[in-house]
């Protein structure tokens, strides 16, 4: 090239790429298809230094971008040394890129994975030694791990299975498992289970890797879950144990055999359908719809009909949820509560506020209550005609009186106010303008008390 960036000479690699056309024509317009030059460009470099310069660049080739290296250098200088033209060597490196950044995907892959994982990953060499760890427990350094064996900072009678493990895969090329413990600094002790497989490379065995999950949590829920079997066994409330799979009783405690009237070997074994009584709905329907309401949110909570060994259909309050039993695998836990005399008293009080609504209606007055909010919370029949045919609003729950009825003089709700505070009726005798009507009223404010306190008018 001379200093005007015009091509003097290509060679055929470049004529087969580009054309004899590139001959005589910019650097530039034939490799980047520009306009001008580059910014940063190498050539005019060694034209004003004569020093040797090189770049990555990416150069057009049809439609396709390519990585090159490029190095410049003089090629001919003048009388007074000075450069006249200048030689490009450019070196296709498309493919060397595309490897390093594969390489450097990998990379950060697996440095994403390792690093993001809760377990503590090792890479071990032929001699047991550490080359990489991600984590390592609290009291220790990276620094303090890297170069020694996998199995220095474990107990001694931890040191022999971990030195087999390790030559076994080295052996085989097997994974294999097994579990150990560390003890901390201050004398904690720290429960692992281990996983070593191989690291392979052109067929060969490089390195291991080691998977260690700390499982000291999950150890000490399993004392708990013991502690908390010896509980179920003592509590008031029938509790059992079902499989989640197919609905299997694999427990239940003394409470709950008392309760339905079964003896351990009559139930256990035995599908949940069993114990619910029929409604309006068949047992296994009834069991289906609870165990997906389990599938979706983990838990249920609610009144459940069941039946005794006998026959005997008797209320129960349910609490149902999921967990992962150690031995049995995903199990429903069922809590049952003993409810049938609540079920009494509420049926009876159904009954006492459906005499009681009844009564109201058929009330020849109009009729409201009001709690301490002064929110209207019942209204009878005869006040929903009675607004109806005065062309009020007859959406009436929820709004305070002076709301559904704006006519109304501020002593009318004062009076409220006097009765939740003293407790005395009041009974008034007045008129109001309602759609330009007079119309004369008597109201009698009464105290609904309880535990000697008004709670409604």
């Amino acid at each position: 090239l001379d200093r005007n960036l015009d091509i003097l000479y290509i060679n055929s690699v470049t004529e087969e790429i580009y054309g004899s056309i590139a001959l005589g024509s910019k650097c530039y317009q034939v490799y980047h298809g520009l306009d001008e030059p580059c910014s940063d460009c190498q050539v005019r470099r060694t034209f004003e230094d004569s020093e040797v310069h090189n770049k990555e660049c990416i150069r057009s080739v049809g439609e396709e971008s390519r990585y090159c290296w490029c190095v410049s250098n003089v090629f001919e200088r003048d009388e007074e040394g000075r450069p006249i033209s200048v030689v490009e060597v450019s070196r296709d490196i498309t493919e060397r890129k595309k490897i390093e950044q594969e390489l450097k995907d990998s990379e950060q892959k697996w440095r994403a994975l390792s690093e993001n994982s809760p377990a503590h990953i090792m890479l071990l060499d032929r001699e047991h030694k550490v080359i990489f760890i991600n984590r390592t427990v609290p009291d220790l350094s990276k620094e303090e791990v890297i170069g020694t064996s996998g199995y220095t900072f474990l107990p001694q009678e931890f040191h022999q299975i971990t030195r087999d493990s390790l030559n076994s895969v080295w052996e085989t090329g097997e994974p294999v498992t097994y579990s150990t413990n560390y003890i901390t600094k201050e004398g904690d002790t720290r429960f692992f289970d281990v996983w070593v497989g191989p690291v392979i490379q052109s067929g060969k065995i490089i390195a291991l890797v080691s998977h260690a999950m700390d499982v000291t949590e999950s150890k000490k829920k399993e004392e708990e879950l013991r502690l908390q079997s010896e509980i179920i066994e003592n509590m008031s409330e029938g509790v059992y144990l079902i499989k989640f799979e197919d609905g299997t009783i694999i427990f239940t405690n003394p409470a709950f055999e008392e309760m339905f009237g079964y003896n351990p070997s009559e139930i256990i074994g035995k599908n949940v359908a069993i114990v619910n009584a029929q409604t309006d709905k068949a047992p296994e329907e009834i069991k289906e719809e609870i165990v997906g309401i389990l599938k979706d949110t983990g838990e249920w909570h609610g009144e459940v009909l069941n039946v005794k060994k006998d026959g005997t259909p008797f209320w129960c309050y349910a609490n149902v949820s999921l967990f992962d039993h150690p031995e049995h695998g995903r199990v429903i836990v069922s809590v049952h509560t003993d409810i049938t005399e609540r079920k009494v008293v509420e049926q009876e009080l159904k009954e006492s506020k459906e005499r009681y609504r009844t009564i109201i209606n058929f009330l020849g007055d109009p009729m409201h209550v009001i709690d301490r909010s002064y929110k209207i919370i019942l209204v009878n029949e005869t006040l929903k005609k009675w607004v109806k045919n005065l062309n009020l609003d007859t959406k009436l729950i929820g709004k305070t009186p002076k709301e559904a009825w704006p006519f109304l003089p501020d002593w009318a709700m004062e009076e409220y106010h006097s009765i939740f505070n003293d407790g005395n009726p009041v009974v008034t005798i007045g008129n109001l303008i309602i759609n330009n009507k007079e119309i004369t009223t008597e109201t009698r404010k009464i105290p609904i008390f309880k535990e000697e306190k008004v709670v409604q008018i």
